[in-house]
């Protein structure tokens, strides 16, 4: 009885001390799934943000601008005080963007309009088109946003084995009325 005693204690101790290397073997493993996660739902967020960003600008752009090129108005009802309505409108569309962005740390220059077709504009525009297929704001054409970021991953060891950064795009159409 004695025997049995005695070996039952040992085989109790060894097998809390197996539990504790294995569970330091896991450790390890699963930190690195936690951090995987994290950052893929961060670059996830991002992208579901910039494509918001980029629908709620498009639809700006394209709630009656010809009506508010006329009037000389912003979207939000304020006087355009620029000498440039393009310009107006421009602001407006990058404005809106601006809203909908929280924590990707968007840039004027991440948002883009479509390739300008063979339309002069003003040199204050600067080298993008917002209405790519209008010789003037009329209806029937196209209102286009392309927003472009990077994101950063946080975790160093996963920023190594995928680059260090995920560039994400997001574009927008959408028919004048």
């Amino acid at each position: 009885m004695r025997l049995l005693r005695r070996f039952a204690r040992r085989s109790g101790n060894w097998s809390r001390g197996q539990a504790l290397v294995e569970f330091a073997m896991v450790l390890p493993m699963f930190v690195l799934l936690l951090l995987i996660l994290f950052d893929f739902g961060r670059v996830v967020y991002a992208q579901h943000t910039l494509t918001q960003a980029a629908r709620e600008a498009t639809r700006v752009g394209s709630v009656a601008p010809d009506l508010r090129v006329k009037l000389k108005i912003h979207a939000d009802g304020d006087p355009c005080l620029s000498a440039d309505l393009y310009q107006c409108l421009y602001a407006d569309i990058r404005t809106a963007a601006f809203k909908f962005d929280q924590g990707t740390g968007l840039q004027p220059e991440d948002i883009k309009g479509g390739a300008c077709k063979g339309i002069l504009l003003p040199d204050s525009v600067t080298n993008t088109c917002f209405y790519p297929d209008l010789t003037g704001i009329d209806s029937g054409g196209r209102v286009v946003v392309n927003i472009s970021r990077d994101v950063k991953i946080i975790t160093p060891i996963i920023s190594q084995i995928v680059g260090g950064t995920f560039h994400i795009t997001a574009q927008s159409i959408s028919i004048l009325p």
